[in-house]
């Protein structure tokens, strides 16, 4: 078996790890191994999640004109 390089944790482990440490200083019982309780990490993303932006309305869209060289077509309507 070959030994693990450093850093090479999987995700899914740091972040349980990092729940696990949250849990317990937060008053939630769990084990060091096994499975965390759907109620633990309910509460560890409540925590944790970033505040959602209000989505910003949308802009409208601007009629632009071409100027072209011709004095007859000096201003044309694009889009």
């Amino acid at each position: 078996m070959r030994p693990a390089a450093a850093g090479s944790a999987h995700p899914d482990w740091e972040r349980a790890r990092a729940v696990r440490a949250w849990a317990q200083e937060n008053g939630f019982e769990v084990s060091s191994r096994g499975r965390i309780s759907e109620e633990v990490t309910a509460a560890y993303a409540a925590a944790h999640e970033a505040p959602v932006a209000e989505e910003p309305a949308p802009l409208r869209k601007r009629r632009t004109y071409v100027l072209l060289s011709a004095p007859w077509d000096a201003r044309r309507w694009t889009g």
